[in-house]
């Protein structure tokens, strides 16, 4: 046995979670109660390995900016940051329309994928809401995003996600309030997502659903895992055993690229004072205790 693969040391710092594979999803998942939340949806190899390289290699050719953490880049239309220390990414007055920031990007490579999008109805069948945005994030070494929800005066109905290069467990939690910072989490789970797959968000977990990524510098492949049941039976018992090579380790080598495709609306430049609590604003636990 390889004391330095036992479950307790290398989960230090790593979710204690039982997986779970969900057909009816097709992925994994850590909580099987909450794979029917309506609006959830998976599609394994959304995008063929070819048309990935070629995403790729296309995002790789454009710049990048770094105004939060991660690198990021706007194809179609922008979408501007709330947060107050970061001037370039400052809302603006629905007039000021022409008035972008100069690293919005070309949206025609990604066309193919929209229109795929609409094929499969992932954004139904009104013309209105088809999307016009994509948003390319990049996560390097043991990178997260806190879970947040996605504004609705900002953007569409639907979300969807692909994923590039690395899997990931995404969190999805459902908090007590509809606000970012609501620090009583109801239920949750975590999704795997496999590259070139796609996740879509709509109707309850696309308004009623936080999504994030856990900062960790170990994951758990559950591809790897030989027995799921045996090892649910050591996370739930809390025991020390060698679990195998079954870590994906977030390392500086660790890159994943995710391209948030969305529809967005007028009010993404325009902030509410009922809006959801976004980056910065300071909230107090008491404020939902009511």
């Amino acid at each position: 046995m390889r004391k330095e693969q036992s479950l307790k040391t290398v989960l230090k710092n790593i979710p204690k979670e039982e997986i779970f594979y969900s057909p009816e999803l097709g992925t994994h998942v850590t909580d099987l109660n909450q794979i029917s939340i309506p609006g959830l949806k998976y599609i394994k190899n959304f995008i063929t390995p070819q048309e990935s390289e070629r995403l790729i290699k296309l995002i790789d050719s454009n710049d990048f900016v770094q105004e939060i953490k991660r690198r990021q880049q706007f194809y179609g239309k922008t979408y501007y940051h709330t947060k107050s220390d970061i001037k370039t990414l400052q809302p603006t007055k629905l007039e000021d329309e022409n008035i972008l920031t100069p690293t919005t990007l070309d949206i025609s490579p990604f066309d193919f994928l929209i229109k795929r999008s609409i094929e499969f109805g992932l954004f139904g069948e009104d013309p209105n809401d088809y999307p016009d945005q994509v948003l390319v994030n990049e996560y390097t070494d043991n990178m997260g995003i806190r879970s947040h929800f996605e504004d609705k005066e900002a953007f569409g109905k639907v979300i969807v996600t692909i994923s590039l290069i690395s899997p990931l467990w995404m969190t999805l939690k459902y908090p007590e309030h509809v606000v970012n910072m609501c620090p009583n989490i109801l239920k949750q789970t975590r999704v795997w997502m496999e590259p070139n797959s796609m996740l879509l968000m709509s109707e309850e977990v696309r308004y009623r659903w936080r999504h994030g990524i856990t900062k960790a510098k170990f994951i758990i492949d559950p591809n790897k895992i030989e027995d799921l049941q045996v090892y649910n039976d050591l996370v739930r018992d809390n025991v020390e055993a060698d679990v195998g090579d079954v870590f994906l380790k977030r390392d500086s080598e660790f890159r994943r690229i995710s391209l948030t495709i969305r529809k967005l609306l007028d009010g993404r430049k325009k902030i509410e004072e009922n809006s959801v609590g976004w980056i910065g604003k300071k909230l107090k636990k008491e404020e939902f205790e009511n």
